[in-house]
């Protein structure tokens, strides 16, 4: 076939009204070899006195979602797509070559959208695909160019506001700093500015997604009636970032300072306007403290991102998620032996104070398995 004609010939056959595809009859056939072989003459860059000949434009004008094919019907053949999309001169200069990367189809779609072939790539969970200098290189656009401004400002953002809640809710609020009147003023600033723009901002992020996936049915029904969006399981950090949003609207409708802005005058410590120490608040303070707690532990947990600013940090982050589960299973055995033991030693006769009696027993025996007590504390019990 002619070189302008030879991408048509393994792409399009046309029988009458109908038009079938060589390289996907041949995909879904097993036939593999062959298949192969037609892609790499499709990427093959020829050329004559007129024009260069590369059939790229071509095979994802054909099937633009080639990349789904080859990732779930064969996908021995990913690295011969891939290798196809980067040419490669064979003249060396200063000890380097030049390389030409073709990421435009896995970088933008026909109508403008971000194509859905990255993440076919990752979930198949396949290191050596994933390594392969053609994705690294388009992994490295996509984040200098487009995700690396927007991911640096939301998690400074989210940064912004965990040191806000911090000032607020464990230095500004104390009894001896509230006898300030800036101190107050302070405590309330930064509490409303979680509330009307941090919590806001985190409502208005769950509600498009729900939308997403109600539009797109991109959904999981739970107990045979309740619909779930699916990114909900996919990623951790929406039911996560759900938590928080939660705990927040708990917080603001039960926060103390509104409790206290009719009794802020009185004969108490940190009377005056924005306090929180009034003693109409006093009996929602725990709760309140307690969600408070919940609160910072989701902001650190949602932070975790951060360390994707550094390949050693983001490592570790990995490594430290995937022994995690192993960790739960050793605790859990811990946990297991030690209330076993404490059972017995606290049935048995023994004229040791501390194990006696079984919450006793059990908290010595954790103590001692955490080694919190020392070598001489264990000889002085036997």
């Amino acid at each position: 076939a002619s070189r302008g004609s030879r991408d048509q010939w393994v792409l399009t056959v046309s029988v009458g009204t109908q038009s079938i595809s060589p390289l996907l009859w041949a995909i879904d056939s097993g036939t593999w070899a062959a298949a192969e072989s037609m892609i790499e003459d499709l990427l093959t860059i020829r050329a004559d006195r007129l024009k260069y000949y590369y059939g790229l434009d071509s095979l994802f004008l054909r099937h633009p979602d080639i990349v789904e094919i080859l990732a779930f019907r064969a996908t021995t053949l990913l690295p011969t797509l891939l290798n196809g999309m980067v040419w490669r001169s064979h003249l060396v200069h200063g000890g380097l070559r030049r390389a030409n990367y073709y990421i435009k189809h896995l970088l933008v779609t026909d109508k403008g959208t971000f194509p859905e072939a990255m993440e076919n790539l990752v979930e198949l969970h396949d290191p050596k695909i994933t390594v392969h200098p053609f994705l690294l290189r388009l992994v490295d656009v996509i984040w200098t160019g487009v995700v690396r401004s927007k991911f640096v400002f939301r998690s400074t953002w989210l940064l912004f506001n965990l040191i806000l809640f911090v000032l607020s809710h464990g230095m500004l609020n104390h009894r001896h700093e509230q006898e300030h009147l800036y101190s107050r003023i302070a405590m309330f600033s930064c509490r409303a500015v979680i509330y009307f723009l941090g919590m806001t901002n985190l409502i208005y992020g769950r509600v498009r997604h729900a939308y997403q996936a109600i539009r797109d049915n991109d959904l999981v029904v739970v107990f045979d009636r309740i619909p779930i969006p699916k990114r909900y399981f996919d990623n951790w950090r929406e039911p996560a970032s759900l938590l928080l949003v939660l705990s927040l609207i708990v917080s603001f409708f039960i926060e103390p300072i509104f409790f206290c802005l009719q009794h802020s005058e009185g004969n108490f410590e940190g009377a005056g306007i924005f306090t929180d120490n009034c003693p109409e608040a006093q009996g929602i303070c725990e709760v309140y403290s307690v969600i408070s707690m919940l609160v910072i532990g989701l902001y650190m947990s949602l932070l975790m991102d951060l360390a994707t600013l550094s390949a050693k940090l983001s490592t570790y982050v990995l490594v430290a998620i995937n022994v995690l589960p192993k960790l739960i299973l050793a605790l859990s055995a811990l946990c297991f032996f030690i209330f076993m033991f404490a059972t017995c030693v606290a049935v048995s006769v023994n004229d040791v104070r501390s194990f006696q009696e079984f919450p006793t027993s059990l908290l010595r025996l954790f103590q001692f398995a955490l080694r919190i007590n020392s070598d001489e504390d264990l000889v002085a019990i036997s």
